[in-house]
This record gives C-alpha cells, sequence and structure tokens, in this order.
C-alpha cells in the first residue's frame, strides 16, 4: 500500500538495527551503519586497515553518492485562529510537522547544484582584464600555479624527486624514502600553507582560488589561481603545440620569479603561468570542480578528498574583491554553501518558529522512490514515525547529547 505522497512507499525493514559490528563480519559490513549505508570514518578504517585500496575506495565512493539519504528535520509551524467575535483577539497553536531533505553528498545532484550557485556569483562578475596577446608589453597580478608532488623524498631536505634516483638530487643524502598516496594526501594542506606563507613573505598581501585533484595514479596535486594585491609580473607568450595539434599560447613570468616561486615547493614539478584575465582564471580553476564530477577522473579526485577528509575548493576572503567582486558578492558566495538546503526548508515555511535535527535516513528504508528532492509530512505513517523516533533517539545517542 502506498502513503499519499507520490514516490514514498512502506518503509522497509533495518540492517543490523543494534548498530554492533563483531568480529567475523564481511568487510563490507565493516563499512556500513545500521542502515547498511556506507560511512566514511569506517572506509578510511578500513582502507588503514589494509583490507581495501584506492581503487575499492573509488567504488565505494561511488555507492556512497548514489545511495540518496534525506535530512529529517522537525518543524514547529505558528497557527493563528482567529476569533469568532469582533471583541475576541483570537488564539495562537503551534502546528508540529516533518520535512525530509536530500542530502547533499560530494558528486551528487544536490552537491553539484550548490557547487554551480557558487561559482555563478563568480562568473557574473564584469572580468578585469590585464594584458591581450597582441600587446607589446604584458603583465599581470593574477598567476594559475600546478604543484605537484614526487614519488621519492629526502628525510633530511624534505625535497621531492623522481622514483628512479637513490640519492636527494639537492642535498646528497641517502636518507630518502617513497611518498605513498597517503602521505602525500594527509600533508596536502600543510605543504600548501608552507608554500602560501612564503608567498606573502616574498611578494606581500595574497589572495587564492585553489582546488586538489587527483591523478590517474591517485596522487594528489594543486590548481591555484594566486591574486597578487602588490606585485606585478611582467609576462612573455611561449607557443606551444598541444597533443591536438592545436597551437597553445602560455605567459610565462621571468626566470627570476620562476625560481623563487618553484623553490618553495617542494618538488620541482610547478607550472606557473600569468592569466590574462580574471574570467580566463575562474573557469581554469572551476572546470575541476564542477565539469569533471561525474568523469573517471572526477570520481577518482573525490574518493580521494572524501577518503583523507579534504575541502574541494577554497576561496580567500578578499579573492572576490581582487577580481571585481564587492564585500556583497563574496557575503553571497558564502551563503551559497547553503542556499539550496535553506530554500528547501523555507520555501512556503516562513511561519515556522523551531527547526530541530532529528538525523539522516536512507531513502530505500524511508520507501522513497524517484528525483524527490524535499517533501513534508504533517502526520508521518506509523511505521515512518516509528523509524523516525528510532533515528533521532540514535542520533542523540551518537552525538552524546548534542
Amino acid at each position: 500500500m502506498k502513503h499519499v505522497i507520490k514516490g514514498v512507499s512502506q518503509p522497509l525493514v533495518l540492517v543490523n538495527p543494534s548498530g554492533a559490528h563483531t568480529v567475523g563480519l564481511e568487510p563490507e559490513l565493516l563499512m556500513v551503519n545500521e542502515y547498511g549505508c556506507l560511512r566514511w570514518s569506517l572506509i578510511r578504517s578500513s582502507y588503514y586497515a589494509n583490507l581495501i585500496n584506492e581503487n575499492d575506495v573509488v567504488e565505494k565512493y561511488k555507492e556512497w553518492k548514489n545511495t540518496t539519504e534525506f535530512l529529517v528535520l522537525k518543524g514547529k509551524r505558528k497557527v493563528e485562529i482567529p476569533s469568532l467575535t469582533p471583541e475576541g483577539s483570537g488564539k495562537v497553536s503551534y502546528h508540529t510537522f516533518y520535512k525530509f531533505l536530500k542530502a547533499a553528498k560530494r558528486g551528487n545532484d544536490v552537491y553539484r547544484k550548490m557547487v554551480q550557485q557558487k561559482f555563478n556569483v563568480l562568473n557574473k562578475i564584469e572580468p578585469i582584464t590585464f594584458f591581450d596577446r597582441e600587446w607589446k608589453t604584458k603583465s599581470t597580478s593574477l598567476l594559475f600555479i600546478t604543484l605537484t608532488y614526487g614519488r621519492k623524498a629526502c628525510n633530511d631536505c624534505g625535497k621531492h624527486f623522481k622514483k628512479s634516483l637513490r640519492v636527494c638530487p639537492y642535498c646528497r643524502s641517502t636518507h630518502i624514502h617513497d611518498v605513498s598516496i597517503s602521505e602525500a594526501w594527509e600533508n596536502i594542506g600543510t605543504d600548501f600553507n608552507r608554500f602560501v606563507s612564503n608567498l606573502k613573505k616574498q611578494y606581500g598581501k595574497i589572495s587564492i582560488l585553489r582546488t586538489w585533484e587527483a591523478h590517474k595514479s591517485f596522487d594528489p596535486h594543486i590548481h591555484g589561481v594566486i591574486a597578487f594585491h602588490d606585485h606585478d609580473f611582467p609576462v612573455f607568450v611561449q607557443k606551444t603545440i598541444d597533443k591536438n595539434g592545436n597551437v597553445v599560447y602560455k605567459y610565462r613570468i621571468p626566470d627570476n620569479d620562476n625560481k623563487i616561486i618553484t623553490g618553495y615547493w617542494h618538488s620541482p614539478n610547478i607550472d606557473i603561468q600569468g592569466v590574462a584575465n580574471t574570467q580566463e582564471a575562474v573557469n581554469e580553476v572551476s572546470k575541476y570542480i564542477t565539469k569533471d564530477l561525474c568523469s573517471d577522473k572526477g570520481n577518482k579526485t573525490a574518493a580521494m578528498l572524501s577518503l583523507f577528509n579534504k575541502q574541494s575548493y577554497s576561496i580567500s576572503k578578499n579573492f572576490v574583491e581582487f577580481i571585481g567582486g564587492t564585500s556583497a558578492d563574496d557575503k553571497k558566495i558564502r551563503q551559497e554553501e547553503n542556499a539550496l538546503l535553506l530554500s528547501n526548508m523555507y520555501n512556503s515555511n516562513h511561519d515556522v518558529v523551531e527547526w530541530e535535527f532529528i538525523g539522516m535516513l536512507p531513502a530505500k528504508i524511508m520507501g522513497v522512490y524517484g528525483d524527490i528532492v524535499s517533501f513534508e509530512l504533517d502526520k508521518p505513517p506509523p511505521d515512518l514515525k516509528k523509524l523516525i523516533e528510532y533515528e533521532h533517539k540514535r542520533y542523540i545517542s551518537v552525538m552524546g547529547g548534542r
């Protein structure tokens, strides 16, 4: 029998409702919660216990992304009851209901919409042109930088280099080691912050739009647009031919600056290009975040970001204003993080006076099917109501009452 809400059918039974993981369980069961849904904390535990490898993690990521789950919220709506007599003042009562919102998961439709909303704000900003290819004298204060990891590292000087070497080419030390995928991803934030700190010491105030990306080998690299508030770089044209035979123009900075900036990174694998205009820079970075989300490379990147608990991208507070935006644009970009959630929560709910987070339930257990993003129930069916009550108790227990 179906409920009145289109796409909602009878809830299914719980999987392992006790939530206990016992010795002897299949590895697959060690990575799911009591509802049978994958959880990244459990995937990480299996990865570090060498029960799964990076290729397995990608498959788990795709399964997790494609498993629809709903945030469950309990709302309280104010209802004004008018008086039946002219002299009466009427009454106010409160009505409770439940709101179900499809959870944003890195790479799913809700997540992609959130990211696209954020970058649409950047795309609407009038671009600033630093130079044109035909100009005789060209300079820019915006650089596009790609930072890559080496396959071996020196234990003494910390530099990275190619895997075939047995001696550090920088300090000649023989105390070297292979750089594992986990080591590179775990250190990526610290390494990048150190790189940025050195840039600030050399060139003054900077702002950044950056994203991480995974190679086919799962090793990370960094794409960043770096705005230099107090420095301009002269650029010269480098004409190259890409793998498809097309002519490509790249804009290189002076050798001295290139050497200084390269020296701040632990690997010689660094590419530095001058940016001609702000829109070109935004497009170059945003394509790694939005365009490739559903590709094989995008799946690898999203899986590694999830495995090592990394943010997909970051935008410095002053970056938006540097590229011609305003503080209002910056504020809007930061608000877009929750824009979809807020719009779904408050649509036709302006009289809601209170929200309470109940927990998160999988669609398959709730009996929800189709492309439903959000829905409300004033009186959930008995089975679903029991499930909501169970989830609320479970959530409070897991969160320690917070």
